[in-house]
């Protein structure tokens, strides 16, 4: 978390009002990580919670997703609303990649559709690809 404040209102509040678990060490007190357990879960460690979140293909056109949230049980009160403001944040991010996801699928199903070069910025999406098509070519040897 930059010590700036953000230009969010709900970024600033939660950078005002979080309060990390007991037992965090200084260089994750205001650190946010970002953990892929290939290929389908993902773990986001907060100062305040952990959320856990797993994708399961299920068909062509549709993806399961599970989710959860974990905190220290001995948080206090005052932190369920830190939560939920990271929760909204959160699912604010989501709803925005969902729309985002659906028109790139709706995209590729064009004829008009050729892949592209992927920006700089994009290297994790363009490693997490590159190792599903290496898993996808050992698969059909």
């Amino acid at each position: 978390m930059r010590t700036k404040p953000s230009d969010n209102r709900l970024e600033r509040v939660y950078q005002r009002l979080v309060r990390p678990a007991p037992g965090l060490g200084a260089e994750d007190r205001r650190v946010w990580r970002f953990v892929l357990i290939y290929p389908n879960t993902t773990i986001d460690l907060y100062p305040d919670q952990v959320n856990t979140w797993r994708l399961w293909p299920d068909g062509v056109d549709i993806t399961r997703d599970e989710w959860g949230t974990f905190r220290h049980p001995d948080a206090p009160a005052s932190s369920r609303v830190v939560q939920k403001i990271n929760n909204v944040l959160n699912t604010t991010v989501l709803k925005e990649d969902v729309d985002l996801v659906d028109n790139v699928q709706r995209g590729i199903r064009t004829r008009g559709y050729h892949p592209g070069p992927l920006s700089r910025r994009e290297a994790a999406v363009a490693r997490f690809a590159d190792r599903i098509r290496t898993d996808l070519e050992r698969a059909v040897k």
